[in-house]
């Protein structure tokens, strides 16, 4: 309301992902750099009073000391998109390089690395939660999935191993392929539509959930990356980075 900064936390090496739990008592920040996500507390109405609280670290944390300034070659898995559970217990982390979800239990004293669920396509960017589904988007293939989160845990729980590969067999999977570079996506509150931002056709796509079928698309400025409903959902604002110095810089908004 007040429009001005009210608290600046530190956090770890190349921030890119910041997703609040469902109960809205923690904070995940996803850190591109070495294979880590930062939690805070962020419970109450006092922002006085959040904190850091845990460090989470996929498989091997990595150390900076011979980084080379190529950021997407050195950052181990590119952790990146994240998604809470409903209940707020479990934290899904996508891994853009060398594929996989990783997966944390997050309720107890102390969070847990239970593991990562390997055998979707490449390059997991985003993730995005909508009731009993995680949707996650590949930008290797241009496909779009959807599981059932609870599937998905009870998988990795029932495991010895750390890495496990999923297959249709192991658990229910659907997707739609939207175009090549899906980034972004946000679904709308009443969980019937799946916007998507594809950076490689510079399009936004609009996706049925329930029937993972494509209903809508749009051409937008070149490469776009983010985009978000607004307040009402009477529009979708869409970001686009540009590429090389041609087009993009620039926010598109559409009428949903």
């Amino acid at each position: 309301q007040t429009q001005k900064i009210v608290r600046v936390f530190h956090t770890g090496p190349i921030p890119k992902g910041v997703q609040a739990s469902p109960d809205e008592k923690l904070l995940a920040v996803s850190h591109w750099g070495d294979n880590s996500v930062g939690l805070l507390k962020i419970g109450g109405d006092d922002p006085k009073g959040f904190e850091p609280y845990s460090l989470l670290v996929v498989d091997k944390q990595l150390s900076l000391k011979n980084v080379t300034g190529d950021r997407d070659h050195d950052c181990g898995f590119c952790v990146r998109g994240l998604a809470f559970t409903a209940d707020s217990k479990y934290l899904f982390v996508g891994r853009m390089k060398r594929g996989g979800l990783a997966v944390f239990k997050v309720d107890g004293v102390t969070p847990n690395y239970l593991g990562t669920l390997h055998g979707i396509d490449p390059s997991p960017r985003d993730l995005k939660m909508n009731g009993e589904h995680l949707f996650v988007s590949s930008n290797g293939s241009g496909y779009v999935f959807k599981f059932m989160w609870r599937e998905l845990l009870a998988l990795i729980e029932s495991s010895k191993n750390k890495d496990i590969n999923i297959t249709e067999q192991d658990v229910h999977m659907e997707k739609v392929f939207v175009g090549l570079g899906p980034r972004s996506l946000n679904i709308s509150r009443d969980g019937k539509w799946l916007f998507v931002a594809v950076n490689n056709t510079s399009e936004a796509v609009a996706v049925e959930c329930s029937k993972m079928k494509i209903v809508a698309r749009v051409d937008v400025d070149s490469f776009p990356v983010g985009l978000a409903l607004s307040p009402d959902e009477r529009e979708l604002w869409v970001t686009s980075q540009g590429r090389d110095g041609l087009g993009g810089n620039s926010v598109s908004v559409f009428q949903v």
